[in-house]
């Protein structure tokens, strides 16, 4: 039987990492990407390579690291996500049980340019504070258009959860669409656009008023 030359395999690696980079984002919940269990043994080894390349998870214990981050690793990074967590006082970080501080992300280096090309603000945790707005804005207009896709994740339809989709529905325009979680009763939304129209709506400020309705 002749051998299928189209198929992905058969490109040369350059040319293949450069198709994985855009289908091996982390899913919500860090779930990993289905053509990360496709089973295909051959590629096996190039997709987990490809995979741990393009995704980071910034969370409180790596936040430091992650501002720090040389740029020219920065910019292999494609797909990152967000923990929101902590309180949202820095204040109480060490007077109360539990309390840590929050997430601060507050760094010229968020500004700089990038290639994200997907953002997922998990707020599974405990969190505070409205910087994720903010934080959010910054690393869209620092991808100069690279970014295409939001998704927010949430434990469950509270009041935060609310703030969070009609802040976004009225920064981005749209309505995001609800991503279900197969076995699981989290709620992701996501936002998917040109990176041009996600560009203009974090530089015009929409969304940093208070959102009214839906």
């Amino acid at each position: 039987m002749q051998k299928n030359t189209n198929s992905v395999q058969d490109l040369p690696r350059e040319l293949r990492e450069q198709i994985w980079e855009h289908q091996l984002d982390l899913q919500p919940t860090l779930l990993p990407p289905a053509l990360l269990l496709s089973g295909n043994h051959f590629l096996q080894e190039e997709l987990n390579q490809v995979f741990r390349k393009v995704n980071y998870v910034v969370t409180i214990q790596n936040q430091a690291v992650f501002r720090r981050m040389p740029m020219d690793r920065l910019m292999e990074l494609r797909h990152i996500t967000v923990m929101w967590e902590g309180s949202g006082n820095p204040a109480l970080a060490g007077t109360m049980s539990g309390a840590v501080a929050p997430l601060n992300l507050d760094s010229a280096m968020t500004k700089l340019k990038n290639n994200f090309e997907s953002l997922t603000m998990d707020f599974q945790r405990p969190n505070g504070g409205l910087k994720w707005r903010s934080i959010t804005q910054a690393l869209i207009v620092g991808g100069q258009g690279s970014v295409i896709k939001i998704t927010t994740v949430h434990n469950c339809p509270d009041l935060q959860e609310d703030f969070v989709r009609k802040s976004f529905n009225r920064m981005f325009g749209f309505a995001g669409r609800q991503y279900n979680i197969p076995g699981s009763a989290v709620i992701a939304w996501v936002w998917e656009g040109t990176g041009q129209h996600f560009l203009q709506s974090a530089r015009s400020g929409r969304g940093n008023e208070l959102p009214i309705g839906g």
